[in-house]
C-alpha cells in the first residue's frame, strides 16, 4: 500500500510538471506570435513586460503546487 501511494504520488507530480511544461511552451509560442505582430517597439516591450511578470507569477504557483504535492506524497 505504501508503494502504491507513493508510485501514484510520483505519477501525479510528473503529470502535473509535464502540464506545467506544456502552458509554459504555449504561453512563450503566443507570446512570440503577439510580439512579432505588434505594430510598434512600444508595444512589443509592453507584451514582453507583461509576459515576464505574468511568467513569475505562474512560475511561483506552479513552484508551490508541486511543493504541496511532493509533500502530499510524501505525508502519504
Amino acid at each position: 500500500a505504501l508503494n502504491q501511494a507513493l508510485a501514484e504520488g510520483c505519477q501525479a507530480i510528473a503529470r502535473r510538471s509535464a502540464e506545467i511544461i506544456q502552458e509554459n511552451y504555449q504561453e512563450s509560442l503566443n507570446l512570440a506570435r503577439e510580439v512579432y505582430s505588434s505594430k510598434s517597439p512600444d508595444q512589443s516591450a509592453s507584451k514582453q513586460a507583461q509576459y515576464a511578470k505574468s511568467s513569475i507569477e505562474n512560475a511561483m504557483a506552479s513552484a508551490k503546487e508541486i511543493l504541496d504535492l511532493t509533500s502530499k506524497t510524501q505525508v502519504e
